[in-house]
């Protein structure tokens, strides 16, 4: 039998602090409008911090879960 429980919201600690950007594709830097006067590193993490929703993936691992034990 299955039994399912509720896993209370906030239950990831410091979730703020694991967070990393994004990888990001070589193609996207380069579609960057001043990515030739950028250095690389900097265009990476540019577009990387565009990308990246950290606000979206704290809500998301804020909340409540369930949990499935067989």
């Amino acid at each position: 039998m299955v039994s399912q429980r509720e896993v209370p919201a906030g239950h990831v600690q410091n979730v703020g602090e694991n967070l990393v950007l994004p990888d990001v594709d070589r193609r996207a830097v380069r579609g960057l409008k001043f990515s030739a006067a950028l250095p690389e590193r900097l265009a990476v993490a540019t577009v990387a911090a565009r990308l990246a929703d950290f606000e979206g993936a704290c809500s998301v691992l804020g909340e409540p879960t369930l949990q499935y034990d067989s």
